[in-house]
C-alpha cells in the first residue's frame, strides 16, 4: 500500500500555496511579455489575434524568429535569445507545478509540523517519483524560481524597450 495520505487543507499549507500562487502568478510577467514581444515585433498585425493561440513555448519560438530577423544588432539578438531560453526553462518548473499533484514531503519520518519539501508527482513522466527531474522542490527553491521569473521580466521588458526606440527612431529617419 502507499504512504501517500490525504489531508483536507492542513494548517501548514498556508505557506506553500502562497509560495506556489507567487510562482504562477509572477511567471504571467512571462506570459504577458511574450504578448507584447510578438505584438510590438510583428510587421503584421492581422497575425496578432492568432498569436493567443499559441502556446507559450510556440510564443518563445516565434519570439525567437524575430529576433534572428530583426535584431539591431548580435549582442542583443544573444542576450534576448538567452532571457528566452531562460523563460523555458523555468516555464517547465511552472508547468510542472501547475499541471501535476503536489505532494508534501519530510525529511523525519514522524512527518509532524510544516513540511521541508513539496513532491511533485509528474503524472507525465511516467517514473516513479524519485526519478522525476526535481521531484522535491523546497520553498526556498520556489523563492528562487519566483525571483528569476521578475527578473526576465524586468530584464526583457527592458530589452524590448531598447528594441522599439530604435526601430521608432529608424522609422522616423526614414520618413520625409
Amino acid at each position: 500500500m502507499s504512504r501517500i495520505k490525504y489531508a483536507a487543507d492542513p494548517s501548514f499549507t498556508k505557506p506553500w500555496a502562497t509560495k506556489i500562487g507567487q510562482l504562477i502568478l509572477n511567471f504571467s510577467g512571462l506570459e504577458f511579455e511574450s504578448y507584447l514581444w510578438l505584438v510590438q515585433m510583428s510587421e503584421q498585425p492581422e497575425q496578432i489575434p492568432e498569436f493567443t493561440k499559441l502556446t507559450y513555448a510556440s510564443r518563445v519560438k516565434k519570439i525567437k524568429s524575430f529576433i534572428k530577423s530583426s535584431a539591431f544588432s548580435d549582442d542583443w539578438g544573444k542576450v534576448a535569445t538567452a532571457r528566452w531560453n531562460e523563460s523555458l526553462e523555468l516555464a517547465k518548473l511552472r508547468n510542472r507545478v501547475g499541471h501535476n499533484p503536489l505532494l508534501f514531503a519530510w525529511v523525519e519520518a514522524d512527518e509532524t509540523g510544516e513540511p521541508d519539501y513539496i513532491g511533485v508527482a509528474d503524472m507525465k513522466a511516467k517514473k516513479p517519483l524519485e526519478d522525476t527531474e526535481g521531484p522535491l522542490l523546497s520553498k526556498s527553491a520556489i523563492t528562487d524560481a519566483v525571483n528569476q521569473a521578475n527578473k526576465l521580466v524586468s530584464n526583457l521588458a527592458s530589452l524590448r524597450k531598447k528594441w522599439c526606440d530604435i526601430r521608432d527612431t529608424n522609422r522616423n529617419v526614414s520618413t520625409p
